[in-house]
């Protein structure tokens, strides 16, 4: 199936979980995360998530990471669809955009380069890790600017499909998908 039919498909599979799922599963796929890898030290990027687009609730996560790594988060310019990330300490102040998306609005620029782990937010992934987002191509683009020793994990409510249609010469691989109930590691790694 195509990425556009996809999309719509799984943000409906997504707003039918009920809070209370959501809120399980956030936890489960934290705990999953944790359990397959012990990170020290690190740098991390880790998305703040969309509250009215149901996305997985990173809270849960980034306090378990934070105890260990340094750890930041995107700030996307939808003038030129790209993202800087910053870093996020106890002085980190969160603001949402114009889009409703939860942002730090300061903190140290983290260069993509030295990032040893991004988690990144996704509406479906397939075996290949191919993800189908929003359809922008933030991700991508940032993902493509990272280190060749970056590991790109996915956290999804949503276990991997066979495959995603219509992918693209610029879409980024994920190495891992991190569910509920599983860890995948994908063909393409």
């Amino acid at each position: 199936m195509d990425k556009s039919a996809l999309r719509e498909i799984y943000k409906k599979k997504r707003n039918e979980l009920t809070s209370d799922e959501r809120r399980e599963a956030s936890k489960k796929i934290a705990l999953n995360l944790g359990a397959k890898w012990d990170f020290n030290q690190k740098t991390i990027s880790c998305f703040l998530p969309i509250q009215r687009l149901n996305e997985v609730n990173t809270a849960p996560l980034m306090q378990q990471l934070g105890i260990k790594n340094n750890l930041c988060a995107p700030v996307a310019d939808f003038s030129n669809t790209t993202m800087i990330h910053r870093l996020i300490d106890d002085a980190t102040l969160i603001k949402h955009n114009d889009w409703s998306i939860p942002e730090p609005t300061n903190g140290t620029i983290v260069r993509p380069e030295v990032l040893d782990v991004v988690i990144v937010p996704l509406l479906i992934s397939d075996k290949k890790g191919y993800r189908v987002g929003y359809g922008k191509g933030f991700y991508d683009r940032f993902l493509s600017q990272c280190n060749k020793s970056c590991l790109f994990i996915g956290i999804n409510y949503f276990e991997p499909i066979s495959v995603i249609t219509g992918t693209h010469k610029n879409d980024i691989a994920l190495h891992f998908t991190v569910t509920p109930s599983s860890i995948i590691e994908h063909e393409s790694t």
